[in-house]
């Protein structure tokens, strides 16, 4: 069977199971699929190929880096390695016990302190992916190992107890798991790692996952991006551990998204934000188009698959639209959207996996503003891992056009959202 051949059952039979059949109403795309449901499924062809298969080439990546004269990337390189003391990381506390957070909105001040010990496991293992991709010292992959194996000894995570009344514990999890398995993937197969301690890891993972994931959340939270976000970890964990049925219950979050997604390409659920709608059609696409990179390592391209005649470049043309065009594009909520995410570069991190997949010259240029691009939790160093090396020629041009922009508008706009008004300034 053709590899399109198999993209377009796993897009019909995603489709039909989420929307309950062929004739079911669009709202049904929104309910929460569970674990279970993948058992429904005919995905004879949609296993796990590979378990030690990363969500980029690690090797191939190690290789482009190690001869690369780019000078951002040789800068990074440098940077990334420097001050990691695998003693202090190892130090830091394991969360083994009951752990409550306040809501991020309503005291930011208090949600600040009490994550700094999720926020700081995050850090550590894209630091250490980071470090290890970048110098290929497997001094950075062992530390990596070492570290997710005294949490999984302490089975970390599992006894977190989850409050619809207070659900930032739930979200906290959500991308301490994604992160970990990110990191821990750019580490399989490429040193070699004890097998009781790779099984250890390997069912530590699965089972905060599964905890995590069969706690469903309430609406709309099932259902919208905080969904794309726990199905990235089910969908990077049931590679890890060889496990199909986790891998395909993760790629049901694809076709749902593109269910969800209008003839525009707008995310229903990102509309119902209201004046946060565009930095949330933007969050969804964070999740979704990880996934999609994860399911491509192991042979599968979710980037063409369609449903209701949409693929996620209609989701990724509407983001555009709507940053260029805020108060011009129909279907908006009315009133002022707050655009303050376009100042923050790990809100985009997804724009360089979507870079080694399309030419782009609109989103070339709003990447270019922001690299490098980190996000702490959903791949760490994404611009030394994806970015297409250029030429100290080619950066240095590209540094004065953006120096001269800077400069333009900076006095001609004065914005609230620089970067945005640098961007549009250059289409």
């Amino acid at each position: 069977m053709s590899p399109r051949r198999r993209i377009v059952i796993l897009a019909a039979g995603l489709a039909i199971a989420l929307m309950g059949g062929v004739g079911a109403p669009r709202q049904a795309a929104m309910a929460y699929p569970t674990v279970d449901e993948g058992e429904d499924l005919e995905f004879g062809v949609y296993k796990v190929t590979n378990p030690d298969e990363s969500y980029f080439d690690v090797a191939t990546r190690m290789k482009v880096l190690a001869g690369t004269d780019d000078p951002q990337l040789v800068q990074l390189k440098e940077k990334v390695a420097m001050g990691l003391s695998c003693r202090a990381l190892k130090a830091k506390p394991i969360l083994d016990g009951e752990v409550t957070q306040p809501s991020f909105y309503d005291s930011p001040k208090e949600w600040k302190f009490a994550s700094e010990p999720f926020l700081a496991f995050e850090q550590q293992m894209s630091q250490l992916a980071g470090a290890w991709v970048a110098t290929g010292d497997p001094y950075f992959a062992n530390c990596l190992v070492e570290i997710l194996d005294r949490w999984a000894e302490a089975d970390a995570l599992n006894n977190i107890s989850y409050s619809t009344r207070r659900p930032q514990v739930w979200y906290s999890v959500e991308s301490m798991i994604f992160s970990a398995a990110l990191a821990y993937s750019t580490v399989t197969g490429k040193i070699e790692i004890p097998a009781e301690r790779r099984r250890r890891i390997d069912q530590w993972l699965k089972r905060i996952a599964k905890h995590h994931f069969s706690f469903k959340g309430s609406v709309p939270s099932c259902c919208n991006n905080h969904y794309y976000r726990r199905s990235l970890y089910m969908t990077i964990v049931g590679v890890i551990a060889n496990d199909d049925e986790m891998f395909q219950t993760g790629l049901k979050s694809v076709v749902s998204a593109l269910s969800d997604t209008d003839e525009r390409g707008a995310f229903g659920f990102a509309l119902r934000r209201g004046w946060r709608a565009i930095h949330y059609q933007n969050y969804s696409l964070l999740y979704v188009v990880m996934t999609m990179q994860v399911a491509y390592r192991q042979g599968y391209d979710l980037f063409k698959i369609r449903v209701n005649g949409q693929t996620i470049r209609e989701a990724v043309l509407f983001l555009l639209r709507s940053l260029e065009y805020t108060y011009a594009v129909p279907g908006l909520p009315s009133g002022e959207q707050d655009l303050a995410f376009t100042n923050d570069p790990q809100y985009f991190a997804w724009m360089e996996i979507w870079l080694r997949h399309f030419d782009n010259p609109r989103i070339e240029r709003f990447v270019r503003l922001h690299r490098p691009v980190f996000n702490r939790s959903a791949g760490g160093y994404l611009t030394l891992y994806f970015k297409k090396p250029e030429s100290p020629r080619q950066q240095l041009r590209h540094q004065i056009a953006n120096f001269e922009i800077r400069r333009k508008t900076a006095v001609e706009i004065g914005a609230r959202y620089p970067v945005l008004e640098m961007w549009k300034y250059s289409q």
